[in-house]
């Protein structure tokens, strides 16, 4: 089967990656093209076939809105000039979708995957950007032959938006359930402290000021210490630094740096809690499915999550984690309750009980076997 991926890329592992990965298993001569998306770091387009770049595009500045359409344009040339004809072409966010429904008008794929990444009411500020950016998801939904979406909430969105039931499918996302290491054996109550985990790209959005506010706060009202390790990078972190050092709170909250997923996999184990607060500065958010939530479920993590994206109830009504309102005073208590004895050991233990389907080649293979069969 022919396949073809074209995907806007960051540091940010997911989904695209892993996709690209499962996908080379159903397709070796796999073809994918990768956009930089704006504030990415990365300053080049390419296309590869089968893990080979045959051909890519350097950008002289860093990517702004408007080299989108020089995205959009690229995407439908390369695949145009490839000689054979997909199968499948799979656009991931509304406008490489669109690329993709154009390339179909030139008998170049027989079907079109729109594979929703992320999904927002307010994507721009500039009305008439936001009025394009819908113009352009309602034209790919529209067209496409199935949507992917990585949230439940993206699915209703696309339920009311009249897409039948048939092409609207749930593709969460997931993690490498065979990278991820346990706690062997019981778990240890009677630990002199616990140490909590954040990870992923520190933007104001993220909550870890209202954290760091309580640990300041509340630090001798917890029934054992609690210790912060902070891993990743963003506009926001020089401000966390400054609030850490004016706090005296270094020994408490640790910047680790940016590493690699792979890194944060391995370490895991080591960790008793996950920290996954959101506001809603970022609409998008409400929208999203965390990998990081992912990988703290998978690694039996009780977890400390924002009452924001829809993966928030499940932690709550499966007692593995604890849901928080982003108010002060909801995130102290959170943090003081999971200091107690045997509140970790509890939802530790609570996992057990769940049956959670969290490998991305089993996600990935379920959608698969609807719209990647029916090409055979």
């Amino acid at each position: 089967m022919n396949i073809a991926v074209i995907s806007n890329v960051s540091i940010g592992y997911a989904p695209t990656y892993p996709y690209e990965k499962y996908l080379l298993s159903k397709d070796n001569n796999l073809t994918v093209i990768f956009h930089p998306l704006v504030k990415s770091g990365i300053n080049k387009s390419i296309i590869k076939e089968a893990n080979s770049i045959i051909n890519q595009y350097d950008y002289k500045r860093p990517i702004r809105t408007h080299n989108y359409i020089l995205q959009f344009i690229l995407s439908i040339w390369w695949i145009i000039k490839q000689k054979k004809k997909f199968d499948i072409i799979v656009g991931m966010g509304n406008l490489n979708a669109l690329s993709a429904l154009v390339l179909k008008m030139f008998n170049k794929t027989n079907s079109v995957i729109f594979y929703t990444v992320d999904y927002s009411l307010n994507r721009f500020d500039n009305k008439i950007l936001n009025y394009v950016y819908h113009l352009i998801d309602r034209t790919a939904i529209n067209n496409a032959n199935y949507i992917l979406s990585v949230s439940e909430r993206i699915v209703k969105v696309r339920e009311v938006q009249g897409i039948p039931i048939g092409k609207n499918l749930l593709q969460p996302n997931g993690v490498h359930i065979h990278k991820i290491k346990k706690t062997s054996g019981p778990v240890k109550i009677d630990k002199d402290f616990y140490r909590m985990i954040f990870t992923g790209h520190i933007t104001k959005s993220k909550g870890l000021d209202l954290i760091i506010e309580s640990i300041k706060n509340d630090r001798k009202t917890y029934f054992r210490p609690l210790i912060l390790d902070i891993y990743g990078d963003g506009p926001h972190l020089p401000i966390l630094k400054n609030k850490v050092n004016k706090y005296g709170l270094s020994e408490l909250v640790t910047f680790k740096g940016d590493v690699s997923n792979n890194f944060i996999l391995d370490n895991l184990h080591k960790y008793d809690i996950g920290i996954a607060t959101y506001t809603t500065d970022d609409d998008f958010n409400k929208y999203c499915d965390p990998v990081k939530v992912k990988e703290y479920m998978a690694a039996d993590l009780p977890i400390i999550i924002s009452d924001v994206p829809s993966v928030a109830s499940f932690i709550s009504n499966n007692h593995i984690g604890i849901l928080v309102d982003n108010s002060s005073a909801s995130i102290s208590e959170a943090l003081r309750i999971l200091s107690s004895k045997n509140v970790v050991h509890t939802m530790r233990e609570n996992y057990r009980t769940l049956q959670l389907k969290l490998d991305w080649e089993y996600i990935f293979e379920k959608n698969y076997k609807i719209y990647g069969y029916e090409q055979k």
